[in-house]
Parts: C-alpha cells; sequence; structure tokens
C-alpha cells in the first residue's frame, strides 16, 4: 500500500493575497477569492497561501451542448471558483471537510488490507457522491492508490448554476487526492495528469462512468459516473484556460483550434437565476435526451462504414448544413433543427465571435451571440423563463448580447458590459431581475469577472507538485 506524499519543506505563512494575485487573477478577483482563501487556511494549522489550491468556474460563450457531440464551443474560466488545502495523514483514512456547508465525510478503505472499495462513515451529504465516484474510479485505475488525510474546501462558485461547479468540484477532489497519496508516475494515470488535455479527458470519462479513449478497461468495471452522458468541454475550459485568453476548442478528439481575448475595456458579467439544475439529479434526463437527440442524427445518416465517428465530423464534411434546413433532410423532422443549431455553432458562430471579439468588433460579436442564444432556445428547448428574462432584462438595459449558458433547465446569463459602466450596469440588472421574479432571486448572484487562469497549482509541469 503507498503512504501519503510528505511534505518537502516546512509551511511557512505567506498572504494569500499575494498568492492569488501570482496565479493571475485581477484585483476584484484576489478580492472575490481572499474569503475563501482565508477560511481554509484558518482552518488548516500550518499551511501556506502558496500551497493552495484554486481550480474556477467556466462560462461557455457560444457553442451550446455541441462538446459530447465532437462539436466545438467558445469557453472561458471566470474569477470565481473553489479554494482548497491537503493535508496528509495517517493511511486508511480520509477526511473531507466542506467548510461553507459546515459538513465532513470521512472515507475509509474496506477490506482487511484496506484494498477494498472506498466506503463513507454514516449518512452523507448530496456533494459526497462526486468523492466517492472519484475515489472508486482510482482505485480501479491505479490499484493501490491510497489518498489520506484531510481535505479541505470553500468555493464563492455559484452550485448548480451552469458555472460547472460540480466538474471544479472533482478537479479541485483530484488534485486534493493527488496531494495526499503517492501516484507512480509510470502508471498510465501517472501520465496524463501531467498533461492538462489528457487530464481533461480522463476526468470527463470519470463523471460520465465511461473508459477512457485507449485505456483498455482490463476487464475491470468501471464506476458509475455522476449522471450524465455529457463531453469534455467543462473540464477542458477549467484546465485549460489562461489569464485574459478565451478558448476555441474541438472535441473528439480535443484540440485547442485559436486563443482570443475580449475587446479592451469589456468584461463579463454573469447573472445567476437561483434555479438550480443538477446534472445529477434533477436535470439529468433532460441533459441526456439533448445528449442522445445528436447520437441518434449521428447514427441516421448515411452507411455505418462512412468512418465518421460521431456528429462533428459529418457536419465538418458536410458544412453546408449549417446554412439551411434543406441541407440537413436526411434527419428525421424532430431532429433537423438540433442538427442545424450544432453544427451552426461548430462551423460558423464560434469562430465568427471569436473572430469579432478579437478584432473588438463588438457589434458584430453581439450578432453571433444573439442567434446563438435564439437558436438554442429553438432547438433545445432547454431554457427557463428566469433566465430567458435575464437575457431580456439585460439586453434592454444597454448590454450589446446577452446569452444563457451551461446545461441549461436553470442556471445562468452572461452579458458583455463595458468596463466604465460595468459596476452600474450590475446593479440595475440585479435589481431589475429581483423585481421580476423575487423567489429565485433570493438564491440568484451576479459578479463582473475578466476571462481568468486555470486551475492552478497542479502536478503539470512548472506548476509544482
Amino acid at each position: 500500500m503507498t503512504e501519503p506524499r510528505t511534505r518537502t519543506r516546512a509551511a511557512t505563512p505567506s498572504d494569500p493575497r499575494a498568492f492569488l494575485a501570482r496565479l493571475g487573477l485581477s484585483p476584484s478577483g484576489v478580492a472575490r477569492m481572499l474569503p475563501a482563501a482565508r477560511r481554509v487556511l484558518e482552518a488548516s494549522p500550518g499551511t501556506a497561501a502558496d500551497e493552495l489550491l484554486y481550480v474556477p468556474g467556466r462560462v461557455e460563450l457560444v457553442g451550446k451542448h455541441t462538446d459530447y457531440g465532437g462539436g466545438a464551443s467558445l469557453v472561458m474560466a471566470v474569477e470565481s471558483g473553489l479554494m482548497a488545502s491537503a493535508t496528509p495523514g495517517p493511511s486508511g483514512h480520509l477526511r473531507l471537510e466542506h467548510l461553507d456547508a459546515a459538513e465532513t465525510v470521512v472515507y475509509s478503505a474496506a477490506g482487511a488490507s484496506g484494498s477494498g472499495p472506498w466506503v463513507p462513515q454514516g449518512e452523507t451529504p448530496f456533494w459526497a457522491l462526486y468523492p466517492g465516484v472519484l475515489l472508486n474510479r482510482l482505485s480501479r485505475d491505479v490499484p493501490g492508490f491510497r489518498p489520506a488525510g484531510t481535505l479541505r474546501v470553500s468555493s464563492t462558485l455559484p452550485e448548480a448554476a451552469g458555472l460547472s461547479s460540480s466538474t471544479a468540484f472533482l478537479i479541485t477532489l483530484l488534485l486534493g487526492f493527488l496531494r495526499l497519496g503517492a501516484l507512480p508516475p509510470q502508471t498510465p494515470l501517472g501520465r496524463i495528469v501531467r498533461d492538462r488535455r489528457s487530464l481533461a479527458v480522463y476526468l470527463s470519462a470519470v463523471e460520465a462512468g465511461a473508459p477512457y479513449p485507449g485505456w483498455g478497461d482490463g476487464g475491470a468495471p468501471i464506476p458509475g459516473g455522476v449522471g450524465t452522458e455529457g463531453g469534455t468541454q467543462d473540464q477542458a475550459a477549467i484546465l485549460l484556460a489562461e489569464p485574459g485568453k478565451l478558448l476555441h476548442l474541438d472535441y473528439r478528439p480535443l484540440r485547442l483550434v485559436e486563443e482570443g481575448k475580449l475587446p479592451a475595456g469589456w468584461l463579463v458579467a454573469v447573472g445567476t437565476s437561483g434555479v438550480t439544475a443538477r446534472k445529477a439529479a434533477e436535470a439529468r434526463a433532460s441533459f441526456n435526451h439533448l445528449v442522445g437527440m445528436l447520437e441518434d442524427a449521428w447514427k441516421g445518416w448515411g452507411p455505418p462504414q462512412s468512418g465518421l465517428p460521431h456528429l462533428g465530423a459529418i457536419v465538418r464534411r458536410h458544412p453546408e448544413m449549417a446554412a439551411s434546413l434543406d441541407a440537413v433532410a436526411w434527419a428525421s423532422p424532430a431532429l433537423r433543427e438540433r442538427v442545424q443549431q450544432f453544427a451552426a455553432e461548430t462551423l460558423v458562430r464560434v469562430p465568427q465571435t471569436l473572430r469579432s471579439l478579437r478584432d473588438g468588433d463588438v457589434v458584430q460579436a453581439a450578432h453571433w451571440v444573439s442567434a446563438s442564444h435564439r437558436h438554442a432556445v429553438r432547438a433545445l428547448g432547454h431554457q427557463v423563463p428566469e433566465t430567458e428574462s435575464l437575457v431580456s432584462l439585460a439586453c434592454s438595459l444597454g448590454a450589446p448580447c446577452a446569452s444563457a449558458f451551461g446545461a441549461g433547465f436553470g442556471g445562468s446569463v452572461w452579458a458583455l458590459v463595458h468596463a466604465d459602466e460595468a459596476e452600474a450596469f450590475l446593479k440595475r440588472w440585479e435589481s431589475a431581475y429581483h423585481e421580476r421574479h423575487p423567489v429565485p432571486a433570493k438564491n440568484a448572484s451576479f459578479f463582473l469577472t475578466p476571462a481568468g487562469p486555470g486551475a492552478a497549482p497542479g502536478p503539470w509541469p512548472g506548476l509544482g507538485q
């Protein structure tokens, strides 16, 4: 049995402000994350600020429900996320402390030798689903890997709001477990975790309860995921993000196509609706239905021997599908709007939005973003009245464009705002939403963000262990 990794140096006091700034957060981002960083440090005696973990949420600007079909999306990290500390301890036990909820879950490895599945002690809260899935997947993929100690987490990220809080939590758990156990570098997972793209694909397989491509299952059963059949967008956005950068990503396989940035002097305003939709619970069936539509469309196109592995490959071979419904007449009537939405997002709106933003053409960017939102409303049917209100209110208050993002069935909206007017806009947006939807607004939140840094520090070259 492997023993937890021990510290190679004594912890020394340091300023969490300086640590957060070194990650690439803006002054407002530092201020937003500072309470969570301090909460974790206060609960973790002997831990220095530069030993903390930071994992952000993300905004998908354009490219709605495309990743699992091999499409494309335009994403950025937000300056809001999770802070965590990992303190090694005696082998055989793993303690997880959710400081915001004041909840603790203790796991122990079953079996006389401690080599069996991880079992939580007593009743567990909903969030314990994620460490349970991850621990037992790691036990399957790396026999003998047994992290031990205490992982403490605090978050500024609204939960189940479309900002990928669950994926950010899973990434935080993995980075924490890697600090609490010795992972042999020569193992397949040891090689995967040192490459951000490979790790994004692996974690998406963990969430879906699916095999990692090219790994081979070795005959061992794969532990169940967290209930959805999603793609790699959230994991890639969080792990590949860099300060100030927008990422045009292609999926299946994951590929960074190009980078861009917001026009100078512009920010993203985020408004969460207060209508939650947990993909591992109440929104699971609706989310998986949208996944199934793309799978059905792929299966319904052409002969199986075509060699095109997913719908993304088909529309790239036939770009005319992005232009009109006539070009997707091969699909069943129930699927045609969905196929065209997928093709238009992947082939047109993602690259055109990035190009417009990079060129500083806010008017043209707004055209593509608005088209993306309207088409998704028609083709996906995944919006609720509250998110629709957030979009219309943002535009009526002067935002050039606004769009819902994430899985849908609740969640959030982003709006493009000029920095000089951003604070005033945010207050008016929040006030108008509270007036229109007073009940869900009690759980809503509003904040401003530039494109922020990705998860750090982690087991990647140059970022330390």
